[in-house]
Formats: C-alpha cells, structure tokens, sequence
C-alpha cells in the first residue's frame, strides 16, 4: 500500500491543529431529536466518526429557525447541553468538531411566526419549485444578528471552529451568486455589496466568538448555473474571505439544481480536485479538496502533488467510519469503498419537493444512524454456521457471524464471490460496484470465514453435515 505520510501529518486551522488531514463533510441527516436537540442518536452516529481516526468532523447545524429536524439547532442556549455533551463525546477520541451553520432556503420569521421561503431577490428557486421573498434589509441585519448568536452558542458548547457554507445554492451563495442576487440597495450590485451579507456574519461571529476563533467558508468555486460565479470569479471571492479572517476554504462544486453531475457514480474520482488546484494559488490558508475521493491512495496523491492541504470525505466515511484507522493501519483494502450510489442524498433532498424528509442511510452500511442498535457483540454459544450464497447478503452475513465468534462456511455455487454485483459492476460507469465487492470479500476472509467455491449446498448435505444455523443468500 502507498505509504500515507501526507495524509497523516498534523495541520493547523487557525489556532486549532488536526491530527491529520481528513475532514469529514457536512452531511445532513435526519437523526436530531424531534425538538430540534443533540440526542444518542446524532452524537453517536459523530462519535463513531471519531472513534474511525478522522482529523475533524464538520456537521451541519441551523443557526436560526428553519422547523426542520433535518438538522441540530444552535438559535436558540436550549441547545448547548446537547451540543456540549457531543464535543465532549468527539473530544475524547483527539478529533475536533465544527458545526457548518447551514442557512437553507427557508425560515420561521420572528416578527410574526410564519414559515418563508427567503432569497436575496425574488428569483424563481428549481430546488424548492417557488418564488421566495427578498429578505428586507432589517431582516438581514436581524439574521447577521442570529449567527452572531450562534457563534457565541458554538464556543460556549465547546466546538473547535465553525463553518459557513457559501456554495451549493444554500442563501449565502444566493447573496453572492449574480444569477440569484437583483438587489439595487447595498446587498445587491457589486461583488462587493453581494458580499456584504456573508462579511458581516463573519464579523458579528468573531466578535461574539472571539477573534482567535477559527472560521472556515465552503464555496462552490464553480457554480454550473447560468449567469453564476466562475472559478475565475470565486477566485476573487476567496481572496476576500481570506482578507476577512477566514482560516480555511472548503472547496466544493455546483449547485444542487445545477445540469452537471457532481457526486454520481459516472462522475471520475477527483474529478474536481483541479478547483482546489486553482484556489489554493490564490490563497495562503489551507484548502479542502472534496468530492468523490473515496480512498486513502487518492487522497494522499493529492497532497503530494499540492493540490490541497486537506481532503473532504463525506459519503466515504458514511460508508465506513473506520477509514482513517484502517488507512492508518495498512488495511487499506478492507476500507468499504462509498459506490457513489447517491442513496443516502436520496431521502433528504427529496424533502424539497414532498417536505417529508426521512433520515439518510447508506446502501453499504447498514449501521450508519444505527450505531447503537447494530452492535457487534460476542455470541454466548457458538454454533456452526452455513452461508448460502456469496452475494452481498451472503458475505454480510458470513462476516458479522463470524466476527461474533460463530463457526462460519460460506458456499458459492459460482467461481467467486459477488453474486448479481458481478454482473451489475459490467455497465459504463457501474465499476465502484466491483470495489464492493472486493473489499466485502477481503473482509469476509480476514474474519477467519471458510470459504467454498463451485460449492452447490443440496439438502442431503446439510442433513449428513448437521450444521446448527443454514442461511439462505441465494437472492
């Protein structure tokens, strides 16, 4: 395996120092408590991150009311208790953990307690299917005020830093974006005015944080919209954040209603590694490469070549939380790869169209939002295990009986492992699926699984070898 000194080597954002140069992205949910809170869920689907070796973890949290549970809340002191005892909990395995203050297309206006979809002008939005309102220039200031809250919430709940998220749409883009921004008042016009919003929350947030305190921005450096920001434009945006205290760029791509596809599995891996390229020349703080890089050889590869200082991971440590320790610990190839399947992205954006969010999942981790419940334990009796089929189902099975202490054979009637995978991977642009299988199978060995090829299991068979579990896995 290609040794990983690059990816393991410590950094520092801001006054904060990483362990090593694995982020894990912000990805939205579902698993917050119904009010809105940090509860066992959340925190131990981020504590399973953590105890996975990976540098920081970047979750979203909504930093004013947008009646959603989609999300974790910090707009209102309720929320530090939960948020604190989540710091704590991450703290403890060295890794460091910062909310992305995820300001969606949406609020619940304080004035008079109605749910508005907002913008920065009346711009028809594709993702909610609806003209929102042109926020007022006293609402803004009133949501400058609300970050700034926040921010004061997040240090007190013991995060290590914040993130603001200025790309993939969300409103602070919108602000920024020419497509999306009409104002002729001292928010709209010029770059400059376009981001007077965003500078100001940077502002209040320092102010209320601390100076010291670090703050990242996540910036989509092309848009992929029509009349939106080029790379040649987020390079200037950048530069600006830069000069206003930000102490990393998280650099990310499009929109989510833009026309290119940008974390599927046609999508090449690192494929838009060359945006961090571009802006880490503009820059003299750390930049975060992302998007469909989903294995350590890929990510060290960057960092040597100097096309970032850290690599996003999202989807890929939903798919296994222990991907930095086994990268760590050469184990490379038992790391399951994330197939770019978009699943888990499925259920949430889906709720701007049916409002009926259901929490994320992942097709190849079954435990993911479920880390309490499907624990691993050691079996009180061990029994003598036969496995039928060495499909997917088959090998899932075959590993997590025998990682419980079972006596465990698997049988194939084919002369490998993967059952329809096999097939499935053939199709242009399907091949991640034969990474599955893979490292299912490397897993399924490693946990001291007997393997039989060509094997047909008949019921005269299992009647002579008297096994005491028979699993069919025969699809």
């Amino acid at each position: 395996m290609t040794q990983l000194t690059h990816l393991f080597a410590p950094i520092k954002v801001g006054n904060v120092e990483l362990k090593n140069r694995m982020v894990m992205l912000a990805i939205g949910t579902g698993y917050p408590e119904p009010d809105g809170t940090v509860g066992d869920r959340f925190s131990n689907f981020c504590v399973e991150r953590a105890k996975g070796g990976v540098g920081l973890i970047i979750t979203p949290f909504a930093p004013f009311d947008m009646a959603t549970s989609i999300v974790p809340g910090l707009f209102d002191d309720r929320f530090i208790p939960g948020a604190r005892r989540l710091t704590d909990a991450v703290h403890a395995y060295g890794t460091k953990i910062a909310p992305q203050f995820l300001g969606q297309y949406f609020w619940v206006n304080k004035e008079n307690g109605s749910f508005e979809f907002i913008a920065p002008s009346a711009v028809f939005n594709k993702m909610i299917g609806t003209t929102p309102k042109a926020l007022t220039v006293e609402e803004i200031h009133r949501l400058v005020d609300e970050y700034g809250e926040a921010g004061r919430r997040t240090r007190e709940a013991g995060f290590d830093a914040i993130e603001l998220p200025l790309g993939i749409g969300y409103l602070l883009n919108r602000f920024i974006s020419p497509c999306t921004n009409n104002r002729t008042d001292e928010y709209g016009g010029s770059l400059e005015n376009r981001m007077r919003f965003p500078l100001e929350i940077i502002d209040r947030i320092h102010r209320q944080a601390g100076e010291d305190y670090p703050i990242i921005c996540r910036v989509s450096a092309e848009e992929y919209m029509e009349g939106g920001h080029t790379l040649e434009d987020s390079k200037k945006v950048v530069s600006i954040l830069e000069s206003a205290g930000v102490q990393a760029i998280d650099v990310e791509a499009g929109w989510h209603e833009c026309p290119v596809p940008l974390v599927v599995m046609s999508v090449p891996r690192g494929a838009f590694v060359y945006l961090a390229e571009e802006i880490k020349k503009v820059v003299n703080i750390p930049v975060v490469a992302a998007y469909r890089i989903n294995t350590p050889e890929l990510a060290e590869e960057i960092l040597v070549q100097g096309k970032a200082d850290l690599i996003g991971l999202g989807r890929a440590l939903l798919a296994d939380p222990e991907f930095p320790n086994k990268a760590k610990e050469g184990r490379g190839d038992e790391i399951r790869t994330c197939i770019a399947c978009s699943n888990c992205l499925d259920n949430l954006l889906t709720a701007y169209k049916s409002w009926k969010a259901l929490p994320a999942f992942c097709s190849i981790n079954p435990r993911a939002g479920k880390e309490a419940e499907y624990t691993i334990e050691p079996a009180k009796v061990a029994k003598r295990v036969f496995i039928v089929g060495g499909g997917p189902g088959g090998m899932e099975a075959a590993r997590i009986a025998a990682l419980r202490g079972h006596q465990v054979t698997l049988y194939e009637k084919g002369e490998e492992l993967g059952g329809q995978l096999r097939v499935a991977c053939l199709p242009p642009y399907k091949d991640e699926l034969n990474c599955l299988i893979k490292s299912m199978a490397t897993q399924v060995k490693k946990a001291g699984v007997e393997i039989r090829l060509n094997a047909e299991v008949t019921p005269e068979m299992v009647e002579k070898k008297e096994p005491d579990v028979v699993i069919l896995a025969t699809g």
